[in-house]
């Protein structure tokens, strides 16, 4: 690729990715946050809402972001994150929200479960060679090492006990985004052709091995670092 080519294909990513993307995003993601926000605290006095329902209430706000930023060329993932921090910070004083959040997260395992559940369907005898021996030395290397390192580095002036930051630094953050990530780059076709198999197996794996570690002794690390 020319040198004009390059700069040509960085001009337009930075000005139509980056900057039309991003900032969309954030916009759009800050009212859907304060319209839902306000949407819920006109709505709760007035108990027309079942308790039943709240999950499929989440779910559906959350699709309708995405999808808006997606039709608007925006990218879908940051709006939804900035509308969640945005309705958490505009509601957060509001009772009826304990409940809100506790449906959020009910549904948000379900569909973690969907996703685990899924990708358990396409495991077969193949794919356990595809990351090759560097995929398969990489997984274990980001459980056990990067993952840890970097919350540890994140919560450096936190005000939480060691306890608790070890605690955090063990299970991190769920890895089931990773799948997303890199099923989007292959969608996308970001990646070379060659190298998918072998990459989307390497973190599939990752978070699979993830899973079974932190699943297998999860009840006596929390006992041991947080107590009862």
């Amino acid at each position: 690729m020319r040198d004009e080519d390059k700069a040509g294909w960085l001009g337009e990513w930075a000005a139509a990715d980056l900057l039309y993307g991003t900032a969309l995003a954030l916009g759009l993601g800050a009212l859907a946050g304060y319209a839902f926000g306000s949407f819920i605290k006109w709505v709760q006095p007035r108990r027309v809402l079942a308790p039943e329902f709240d999950g499929f209430l989440v779910i559906g706000v959350v699709l309708a972001v995405y999808g808006l930023a997606d039709l608007l060329d925006a990218y879908g993932l940051v709006a939804v994150f900035v509308a969640g921090v945005y309705f958490r910070r505009y509601e957060i004083e509001h009772e009826f929200n304990l409940r809100l959040h506790g449906s959020a997260t009910i549904a948000k395992h379900f569909a973690e479960l969907g996703v685990i559940v899924l990708l358990g369907t396409l495991v077969t005898g193949d794919a356990f060679g595809a990351p090759g021996l560097a995929g398969w030395l990489i997984a274990p290397f980001l459980i056990l090492v990067v993952r840890p390192l970097g919350v540890l580095l994140l919560l450096a002036r936190s005000t939480m006990n060691p306890r608790e930051r070890v605690f955090l630094a063990w299970f991190g953050v769920k890895g089931v985004a990773s799948l997303y990530y890199i099923a989007f780059l292959i969608g996308e076709g970001l990646l070379p052709a060659e190298d998918r198999t072998q990459l989307f197996w390497t973190v599939a794996f990752a978070v699979m091995l993830s899973i079974l570690i932190h699943g297998i002794g999860a009840i006596t690390i929390m006992r041991r670092l947080l107590g009862r």
